[in-house]
């Protein structure tokens, strides 16, 4: 909220009076911020991605498909944890309701979760 102009009361508390004018600037939620930055970091590596968020009350999920995004899992999954600690910090900085954010590209982290439940 930015005020641009104070009320004036006028001759008499009547005449020439002016309301204040105030100007409004809708935040970025939690979805549109990750979508913004994610959009950016494939931008930069030159990725064609399609991305699907689902918005619960605690939680952000963040789906992602395409092809050759082997890149963005990483050895044993540490870029997408990376990739997904900085979305962290940037949908839940100035945030007094955090929300936790996951990313998964193509189911990586389920199939990563049944191998290690079989050693």
């Amino acid at each position: 909220l930015k005020v641009i102009s104070e009320p004036t009361k006028g001759f008499l508390g009547f005449f020439g009076a002016k309301l204040a004018r105030v100007e409004v600037v809708l935040k970025d939620g939690p979805s549109q911020k990750a979508d913004n930055l994610l959009k950016g970091v494939f931008k930069a590596m030159q990725l064609q991605v399609d991305m699907k968020i689902t918005e619960g009350d605690h939680d952000l999920m963040i789906n992602l498909e395409g092809n050759d995004l082997g890149i963005l899992i990483g050895r044993r999954g540490e870029t997408l944890d990376a990739l997904q600690y900085l979305v962290n910090l940037s949908v839940n900085k100035n945030r007094d309701k955090r929300k936790k954010v996951v990313i998964d590209v193509e189911g990586y982290r389920k199939r990563r979760e049944e191998t290690l439940q079989k050693l």
